[in-house]
């Protein structure tokens, strides 16, 4: 397993909440082998993990998926950290 990419999010306020994001290569599956893979909370806290693809996708539908959540997060006000 490699992380091919990914990227981390903040929302500032009162306490800051945290939302990071990784699009995973499985090594040894055949040709839907990607994952997509998230993580959220509160700053300092651990913090919940979460999958958007239970079972492996094709490279493209894990980018789709991956650039959706980012948007999705820039939406709700998430920025990448300073």
């Amino acid at each position: 397993m490699r992380t091919v990419r990914q990227a981390r999010m903040v929302l500032n306020g009162t306490r800051a909440r945290i939302y990071e994001i990784e699009l995973v290569d499985l090594a040894n599956a055949k040709d839907a082998r990607y994952l997509v893979n998230f993580r959220y909370g509160w700053q300092g806290a651990v913090l919940e993990e979460g999958t958007r693809t239970p079972n492996a996708v094709t490279e493209a539908e894990a980018i789709r998926i991956f650039e959706s959540l980012i948007l999705a997060r820039q939406n709700q006000g998430y920025v990448a950290p300073d």
